[in-house]
């Protein structure tokens, strides 16, 4: 996948193919573009050397909430993507890994950690 950190798309692609998916909130959208671009026969490409400056930017605070908010809806578009593109994924194998790794999170007292593995669950349980 080609990340959409710093895209640029071609205008016609774009608009030929409904440009991103609304159903998808947040995440994944720059990889669900990325293969209906090449299903539709569109050439990606990268540019190793390219710089993008992101003037007077800044990330959120990453509360506890936050943290479980984006993990949620990461999964959430992840599960998505993959099934509108007929990747397997196995979501019982997934939810018992995420299921583990929030456990050595809380024997751990790591918080962030407990909190993102807490979204995974959510929304794998959810779908």
């Amino acid at each position: 996948m080609i990340s959409g950190a710093a895209l640029l798309v071609r205008r016609l692609p774009f608009i030929e193919l409904g440009g991103f998916d609304e159903k998808i909130f947040m995440y994944c959208e720059d990889d669900d573009l990325a293969v209906r671009m090449k299903k539709a026969g569109w050439t990606l490409g990268y540019v190793h050397d390219a710089v993008v400056e992101h003037i007077g930017g800044s990330s959120s605070n990453l509360t506890p909430d936050l943290e479980g908010f984006k993990s949620y809806h990461f999964m959430r578009s992840t599960l998505y993507v993959m099934a509108k593109h007929g990747v397997k994924f196995n979501r019982t194998k997934r939810l018992y890994t995420c299921y583990l790794k929030w456990a050595i999170a809380a024997c751990l007292r790591a918080t962030p950690r407990m909190l993102k593995y807490r979204g995974y669950i959510r929304a794998l349980r959810e779908s």
